[in-house]
């Protein structure tokens, strides 16, 4: 079995035991954890849904937003405290937060055209 059949029916079994659409899901794409030593299996990521009338009373939906992961606006890298953390993107000295953020930066002409 190749390493990617062998993925695919990793994702398989995992599906079919532990997937509820919309409850619990699992990615074409996910990631894997195993033991070392290997020990009789492994983990497999999953999504699992939580509801807001779960959490506790006066949580909102812009709580939530809260934990949405922003992207740098001209690489694509997962914001660290409002910064791009990649040294070698024109917007790694930019707060991108900033109102001005993108239309102020000089990088913008050469993009923009």
């Amino acid at each position: 079995m190749t390493k990617d059949e062998l993925k695919q029916t990793v994702i398989d079994v995992a599906r079919s035991k532990y997937q509820e659409d919309g409850d619990i899901e699992i990615d074409d794409e996910t990631k894997f954890s195993i033991a070392d030593p290997p020990d009789d299996g492994l983990y497999v990521q999953a999504w699992v849904w939580v509801s807001l009338h779960d959490m506790p009373d006066g949580t909102t939906n812009d709580d939530i937003k809260l934990l949405q992961e922003i992207h740098c606006a001209r690489c694509g890298a997962s914001l660290k405290d409002g910064r791009c953390p990649d040294e070698t993107c024109p917007f790694s000295d930019c707060a991108q937060e900033d109102p001005a953020g993108w239309v102020g930066h000089p990088e913008r002409e050469k993009t923009d055209g």
